[in-house]
C-alpha cells in the first residue's frame, strides 16, 4: 500500500511504469465471452415482466430511466448484487456501502446527496429490510422538499441473509419481515407512493415517480426466490 497525495504520487510513479504488452488472444477471447454472457443475462432478465417483479427486470428499467448524471444511493442486501451486476453506468455517481454491511445506508445517503446537489436527480435503491430500519427519515425529504426517488425492492425477507445461511449449511432463521404498505406510508407523509406487483405495470410507475415534482416512493413486490449468488471472502493466510 502507498500513502501520499494522489497527483504527486502518480506523477512520481509514471516514470517507473513499463509499457504494457498486448492482451493475449486467449485472454481477449475470455473477456469477450464474459461480456457476451453478461449481455445475455441482461437480455434474459428484460423478458421477465411477470408477477411478482423480477429484480433484474426492475434494474434494467432503472437503467433506462435514471438520468446519465444522476446520483444513485444503493443499500445493502440481495438487491445490491442485482444492481452492480445489471446496472450499466453511464456517468451516474454511485454511492454504495455494501462491504461494510451497513443496512439502512441508502436513504440518508440520498438525502445528503440531494441537499448537496439540488439540481441533480437522486435515486435511492433499497430493500425492504434496509428501508424499514430508517424509513422515518423519508419525512425529512417531504419537510425539506427534496425530490428524491426511493425504489424499494420488497420481497418480505432478508434475502441476502437467507442465501448466506443456505450457503453455509444453516437453517433459515430470523429472516422473515412483517412489512407495512410502504407506498401508503409515503402517501401519509405527503409524498407520492406507488405500489407495483407486476412487471407489466412497472415502467409506467417508474415514469410517474421520476417525473413527480417532489419525493416519491416505489414499493415494488419482487420475487423472493430470484437471488444472485453472494460473495464469500477468501481467507488470508
Amino acid at each position: 500500500g502507498l500513502q501520499g497525495d494522489i497527483p504527486l504520487t502518480l506523477t512520481r510513479m509514471l516514470p517507473l511504469l513499463q509499457s504494457r504488452t498486448a492482451m493475449s488472444e486467449e485472454l481477449e477471447d475470455a473477456v469477450t465471452a464474459a461480456k457476451e454472457k453478461i449481455r445475455d443475462q441482461i437480455d434474459s432478465d428484460m423478458s421477465q415482466d411477470g408477477e411478482p417483479v423480477h429484480p433484474g427486470f426492475l434494474v434494467g428499467l432503472l437503467r433506462r430511466h435514471v438520468k446519465p448524471d444522476a446520483v444513485v444511493a444503493v443499500d445493502v442486501g440481495d438487491h445490491t448484487y442485482w444492481f452492480y451486476k445489471r446496472f450499466q453506468c453511464r456517468r451516474q455517481f454511485i454511492l454504495m456501502s455494501a462491504s461494510m454491511a451497513s443496512m439502512g445506508f441508502a436513504l440518508p445517503a440520498a438525502l445528503a446527496a440531494q441537499f448537496q446537489e439540488p439540481q441533480r436527480q437522486v435515486v435511492c435503491v433499497t430493500g425492504d429490510g434496509g428501508f424499514g430500519m430508517v424509513m422515518a427519515e423519508f419525512t425529512t425529504a417531504v419537510k425539506h422538499h427534496l425530490p428524491i426517488k426511493v425504489v424499494v425492492l420488497n420481497d418480505g425477507c432478508l434475502k441476502n441473509i437467507k442465501k448466506e445461511q443456505a450457503r453455509d449449511g444453516y437453517p433459515e432463521y430470523g429472516i422473515d419481515l412483517h412489512n407495512p404498505d410502504f407506498a401508503a406510508f409515503a402517501e401519509s407523509t405527503g409524498a407520492l407512493g406507488l405500489r407495483v406487483v407486476s412487471g407489466k405495470k412497472l415502467e409506467s410507475a417508474i415514469r410517474e415517480a421520476f417525473s413527480y415534482d417532489g419525493p416519491a416512493l416505489l414499493d415494488v413486490l419482487v420475487d423472493p426466490e430470484s437471488m444472485l449468488p453472494g460473495v464469500k471472502r477468501v481467507k488470508r493466510l
